[in-house]
């Protein structure tokens, strides 16, 4: 090919370039004459004989060939630079998917080992809750044989046999206990409780009998129209519970004034049905 330096036969007759490109090529070679025209109209060569229009043709087909040998060199030197990298990249995804899949596993160990925590932290708050409720039994039934008294003086310098003096006192004269029975109360504690900024202050008394105890309970309503109170003791938790049914108590009475109720321990019975809030 020309565009690889083989020169081009000086014996051949190029043909003429066609008439539409010479007219546009040459516009003032055409004359009047017939036989200027054809004498005008034929293209002027090289020193090899190959017209000029042909030369340049076979100059920019060459120029074009090696532009696409350019071409086709940076592309190959493109794919090979690329190339690496490709694989390269498919080699992260590969690695990738392992990561992901070993993450998705690890995620659902996770899960499973979240799930009886939250299945064993459960249990433990229902534990904790039964465990407060019986140590909230047991310090009720340490208290059953208990009675707080109010509004008992208090002296000074007052010490244990003094108060419960005074309580022995206060059942016979006040709440009118016969005095031989209180004489024969076996009283285990008595013990005064409280701020003693706040005087009089309360007045606990444990019973060593339960009979004793429920005989001055049943005999506090003597103490309805006096600044005295007698009442059983309980713990903080069941004292909460109660001043909340105490509540209820008081509106029912006034929504049904011949209602019958009665509060035991925790739980209050409404015409012989407990409550339920």
């Amino acid at each position: 090919m020309a565009a690889q330096g083989t020169e081009l036969d000086s014996t051949f007759t190029y043909p003429p370039p066609h008439h539409q490109f010479m007219m546009q090529a040459t516009p003032n070679l055409i004359t009047s004459t017939p036989s200027q025209y054809v004498q005008q109209s034929i293209s002027p060569t090289n020193q090899s004989g190959v017209p000029f229009w042909a030369q340049e043709l076979l100059n920019n087909v060459q120029q074009l060939t090696y532009r696409t040998v350019e071409i086709n060199n940076k592309l190959e030197e493109l794919q090979q630079d690329v190339r690496p990298k490709i694989h390269n990249i498919q080699d992260n995804i590969t690695v990738l998917r392992s990561e992901m899949s070993q993450i998705s596993l690890e995620t659902k160990h996770i899960s499973e080992k979240t799930e009886k925590l939250e299945s064993t932290i459960l249990q433990m708050e229902d534990a904790y809750i039964q465990l407060k409720e019986d140590m909230v039994n047991i310090k009720a039934r340490s208290m059953s044989n208990n009675l707080i008294f109010t509004n008992i003086p208090e002296d000074q310098n007052e010490n244990p046999l003094d108060t419960e003096k005074k309580v022995r006192w206060f059942m016979v004269e006040i709440m009118k206990l016969p005095a031989k029975m209180v004489s024969e109360f076996q009283l285990e504690r008595v013990n005064r409780f409280g701020d003693r900024r706040k005087s009089p202050r309360k007045i606990c008394v444990q019973f060593l009998n339960r009979k004793d105890k429920d005989e001055v309970r049943y005999n506090a309503k003597v103490l309805k129209d006096t600044n005295h109170f007698v009442y059983e003791q309980f713990p903080t938790e069941i004292e909460d519970q109660r001043r909340k049914l105490v509540k209820v108590m008081k509106q029912k009475r006034l929504e049904e004034p011949g209602i019958k109720m009665k509060l035991v321990y925790n739980k209050l019975y409404i015409n012989g049905s407990e409550y339920k809030a």
